[in-house]
């Protein structure tokens, strides 16, 4: 069972992914400029570092 630090850690992670992925659809359809693309990518880069890390202090 999933304790709740790691359910609210998962919500997080789904949260951020899901304002990536709006950021770039808007992007592709030219709303905001191309540049922005980076924030959904640092976005991404930046949750991913983040589990990566709590991974490897849970183990």
């Amino acid at each position: 069972m999933t304790s709740p630090i790691g359910r609210t850690q998962i919500w997080t992670v789904r949260a951020v992914q899901g304002v990536a992925l709006v950021l770039f659809v808007l992007a592709i359809f030219g709303v905001i400029p191309p540049l922005a693309l980076l924030v959904p990518v640092a976005l991404v880069v930046v949750t991913e570092l983040v589990q990566r890390t709590s991974a490897t202090r849970r183990a």
